[in-house]
Parts: C-alpha cells; structure tokens; sequence
C-alpha cells in the first residue's frame, strides 16, 4: 500500500507464488506472481490485478517517493476517480515517449529527475514491450523501487516438453 501502485484488495483472499529472492553485482532483487482479489465473500470476490511484482534495491540515495503509473489521459483518470497520491505533484519529463506513455508523481521534482535518468526510462519502454503490458506501474521509495507487471502468462510453470520453452 505505501508504494501507491497496488490497487486495494482484501489480503486473505489474494495470493502469491513462486517467489525468487538474489543479489546481483549488489543488488537485492525479489520477484513472484501475485493475484489480488478484492470482495469478501467467495462468490463476489474479483481479480484486481494478476502478473509479477518485482523489487529491487536502489543504491543511488535518495529520500523521496516518486511514483510512475501508466498514461490513462484525462478521461480514464476521471472514469477509474484516479487521484495525485498524498503529498505529490505532477513531474513532467522531457522524453515525448515515455509522457505518452507514462504519468510521473513525485514530492521531490530534483530527486525524481535524478532517479529517472535517460537510460531508466529507455529500459522501462522496453521492460514494457517485453512483456507486452501496456499498464506496467512502479514507485521508487525507501531505497527501493517496487515494479507491478500485469500479465496472464505462467512464466515460472513448468510447460510440456514437447513445446519449446524460450519466447523467441
């Protein structure tokens, strides 16, 4: 909740698997696939959000929240009641593509530039097309930037071994 991209659901109801936890050239990166319902009763409970959650250290320092979510434009803004996370202002950046993708919060416009440098924005355009998401959410905050990937895909199941596994 405190990373302001999750949206709510009720935490008995939701779970997640296949958690992966390491360290790589000193960064600290866990990821699993998690299912978020939300409604109380079994019959009324809905899917929120299905796809991979990944966190990953951050060794710039830095002591601000900066919260990337994805573009939904004015009109979808209204219709989902999307509001400014608490304490937050609009940053505007000066890539065209990532704007038209992404809308940037933050409550330090220094900090969030220096966190979202040219080559950040250029691999989260990519991270997007790779998983062929075009609603990937993130939020750097408290040394720690908290990645939410939707997708439908089982990438950590087992497939036949008739079937070829990599994507290309």
């Amino acid at each position: 909740k405190k990373y302001d991209i999750l949206p709510p659901f009720d935490p008995p109801v939701s779970f997640s698997e296949d958690y992966v936890k390491g360290t790589y050239n000193n960064v600290n990166i866990e990821f699993f696939e998690a299912r978020l319902m939300r409604g109380a009763h079994f019959k009324g409970k809905k899917a929120v959000f299905n796809g991979v959650i990944a966190k990953i250290s951050v060794n710039k320092k830095f002591s601000s929240k900066t919260v990337i979510r994805a573009d939904k434009g004015s009109f979808g803004d209204w219709v989902s009641g999307r509001k400014l996370p608490e304490n937050q202002e609009v940053v505007r950046l000066e890539d065209p593509e990532f704007e038209k993708l992404f809308e940037v919060y933050s409550d330090d416009q220094v900090q969030a530039r220096y966190l979202l440098t040219t080559s950040f924005m250029e691999r989260l355009i990519e991270l997007q097309q790779a998983f062929g998401s075009q609603k990937i959410e993130c939020c750097f905050y408290e040394k720690t930037l908290l990645i939410k990937i939707p997708t439908n895909y089982p990438w950590f199941e087992i497939h036949s071994i008739f079937e070829q596994i990599d994507l290309q």
